[in-house]
């Protein structure tokens, strides 16, 4: 008994988002802060006034009918190799200033607290994609964090490596730090080893970090996230299914200029629209509204263009690891799966509307992942699965707990990592542990087991050399 997403539009609906996104870029058209991109979509066929290109239905359809509906994203460790748009994966946190837990508060974040991140990622049992930017790195100057950020992922993780999207010449240096990890010299063009979460600036432009991240991907055929992030009466229309229009037109723009660059090149399409508060002017995370928005785009993207989604999971606008949190989390993370999406991202230790990332939370949101793979996996319904035999054998008001079917299965029902399910008196005679407190000493432990380094000395320093080079040009 597989589960099935649900269903939150009908088919006409969906088609009506596709149909306006169309007159959209026919109409209004995109603008790409970038000098090649205008020149490259003109050829392939798009309207250019200065770096305003509008694009005919034609040549968006031709481009989705393009992108593939899964790919293979590789790990350094082939054993953590995925299926990007089959079945459902957990991706990191993206974007935090602050880093948070219950020894040392909230602080600003440093270089130290994002490669204790990457360890945890890579000791963790849920987390499947690593890298990113989980937590900002303030005591390292801007034009540079990038390299580093990158060699402590590489130095401390064996599973698949986001980058992230910035100018032509950081985002190459991040590419490259990859492919020297993966041992290859400069080409990524015959495998899928990481993948670059792009985001339009709402309403209808992507910059030129933006621009430049799809072009150097395209050429070197890496899959990228199209992550539009519109606030709903502030960056786009206070009306929900405008704003599912509007963030389905940009997304649209950067799947016709990869394709152009790279035909079949891996897209992710990811909606992350968000409610802007008309009280508080600011961005809200924990509303049902976000993800009933997102719910069109994500229908739409699985039904309709058959491409895999992403989707910011687990976001809250809690400011500590309260009933709030755990109950935003578990609403977002929810809706993501009855969405049917495949990479659950944003959704590892957030609070606060993504300017914190909580190293307990990291661990609590990974049981509400783990609850809900559990649910997606379903029951089985074969034929023992009903066992009839042992109803029989058991009889009228019989004891379940000695038949020898309890003991062969009596291991295999689903646990939870820090919820207590403990009698009463158990759980106080251990010192009545909190579930934060547990948390706590879960991600202490895995601190204290992480390896020195999980690469050899002869690729740290060819890795710690490129840095060194890097820093110079």
């Amino acid at each position: 008994m597989n589960f099935k997403p649900i269903q939150f539009a009908q088919t006409a609906d969906l088609q009506q988002i596709h149909e306006k996104s169309l007159h959209l870029l026919k109409r209004t058209g995109v603008r790409f802060h970038s000098e090649a991109v205008p020149d490259i979509l003109k050829k392939a066929g798009a309207a250019v006034d200065g770096n305003v290109v509008r694009f005919p239905p034609a040549m968006v359809n031709a481009a989705l009918a393009q992108c593939p509906s899964s790919y293979r994203f590789s790990a350094r460790n082939p054993q953590r190799d995925l299926t990007v748009g089959d079945g459902i994966v957990m991706a990191t946190n993206v974007g935090c200033i602050y880093v948070e837990d219950l020894d040392h508060g909230r602080r600003r974040g440093t270089l130290q607290d994002y490669s204790d991140i990457q360890k945890l990622y890579q000791a963790s049992p849920t987390c499947d994609i690593v890298g990113y930017t989980p937590v900002d790195t303030a005591e390292i100057a801007a034009d540079r964090k990038h390299l580093y950020m990158m060699l402590e992922t590489l130095r401390h993780t064996d599973k698949p490596v986001l980058c992230w999207a910035l100018e032509r010449e950081k985002i190459c240096q991040l590419l490259q730090m990859v492919a020297i990890a993966f041992g290859k010299t400069a080409d990524l063009t015959d495998v899928c080893v990481t993948g670059v979460g792009v985001n339009p600036s709402s309403p209808l432009v992507y910059e030129a970090s933006a621009s430049d991240t799809l072009v150097e991907c395209g050429r070197r055929h890496q899959p990228v996230f199209l992550a539009p992030a519109p606030m709903t009466g502030i960056s786009s229309p206070i009306q929900l299914p405008a704003t599912a229009v509007l963030q389905n037109a940009e997304i649209l723009a950067g799947i016709v200029l990869v394709q152009h660059i790279h035909p079949g090149n891996p897209v992710v399409y990811m909606p992350g629209g968000f409610i802007g508060s008309m009280k508080y002017m600011n961005c809200v995370m924990g509303s049902p509204e976000m993800m009933l928005m997102n719910a069109l785009n994500l229908q739409l993207a699985r039904t309709l263009y058959h491409l895999p989604t992403r989707s910011h999971a687990g976001t809250t606008d809690a400011k500590a690891c309260d009933v709030q949190a755990g109950l935003e989390t578990m609403q977002n993370m929810m809706m993501s799966l009855f969405c049917g999406v495949n990479m659950f991202h944003l959704a590892l230790g957030v609070l606060d509307a993504g300017y914190c990332t909580s190293l307990e939370k990291m661990i609590v949101d990974e049981e509400i992942f783990e609850r809900l793979r559990r649910l997606h996996r379903g029951i089985e319904t074969d034929g023992a699965a009903f066992a009839t035999d042992v109803i029989e054998a058991v009889g009228v008001g019989g004891m379940y707990l000695r038949h020898k079917s309890t003991r062969q299965h009596c291991r295999t029902p689903w646990e939870p990592t820090v919820s207590i399910w403990e009698p009463y008196a158990k759980w106080t005679a251990k010192g009545s542990q909190t579930v934060m407190e547990r948390a706590n000493a879960v991600f202490k432990k895995r601190l204290a087991a992480a390896p020195l380094r999980m690469i050899d000395d002869p690729l740290d320093r060819e890795l710690c050399a490129y840095v060194k080079r890097a820093e110079k040009e």
